[in-house]
């Protein structure tokens, strides 16, 4: 028999954040993504924060991350940094963020079970889990943690007062990619 998740909303000062967290109590009813949280905030997974912030960040951002995802089924052409981006713009850095900074909620699970979180990371990685970006940095993780420690390395030894860009965006440049497409007419 499978126990029922009950949730307790915190009360929020804005509506929208109380619309957002009416949306992140529904997805986070499904105890797999539950669990897909709970391993990364509670640090029981291989992924940290900084490794999954780097890769929507600047790893894919260099990298051209993409693939097929499949929404409402359909398969559609995922790009996880101009995704990223979008999602950014819409919520802004106190409503999408993967750290837990800002005002902090008991996020409750259980009747007594609870996480100390904010409303930006719950939102982070629902859309973190639902486009399968975890899966995806779990498939490229050392890959990704190497271009994360080569960059801090490269970084130190320049050590310039100014701000960069750490890296260059492949949305700039031309790919060419073989995508399969059908096309019927009723």
């Amino acid at each position: 028999m499978e126990a029922k998740l009950e949730f307790i909303t915190v009360l929020s000062k804005t509506v929208k954040q109380d619309i957002l967290m009416d949306s992140l109590n529904e997805f986070y009813s499904d105890q797999q993504n539950l669990n897909k949280l709970l391993d990364i905030i509670k640090n029981k997974s291989k992924l940290s924060l900084r490794i999954i912030d780097w890769y929507v960040t600047n790893y894919s951002k260099k990298n051209n991350c993409n693939y097929l995802l499949n929404k409402d089924s359909a398969n559609i052409n995922f790009n996880v940094y101009i995704n990223y981006k979008l999602q950014l713009k819409g919520y802004s850095k106190k409503q999408f963020d993967p750290f837990c900074r800002r005002e902090r909620i008991k996020f409750f699970y259980g009747k007594d079970d609870f996480v100390v979180t904010t409303v930006g990371q719950l939102n982070f990685f629902k859309w973190a889990i639902s486009n399968n970006v975890i899966d995806s940095i779990n498939k490229a993780l050392k890959v990704v943690e190497k271009d994360m420690n080569e960059s801090y390395k490269n970084n130190i030894v320049s050590n310039t007062s100014k701000r960069k860009e750490l890296s260059i965006s492949a949305s700039r440049t031309i790919t060419k990619e073989n995508i399969r497409i059908l096309v019927s007419f009723d």
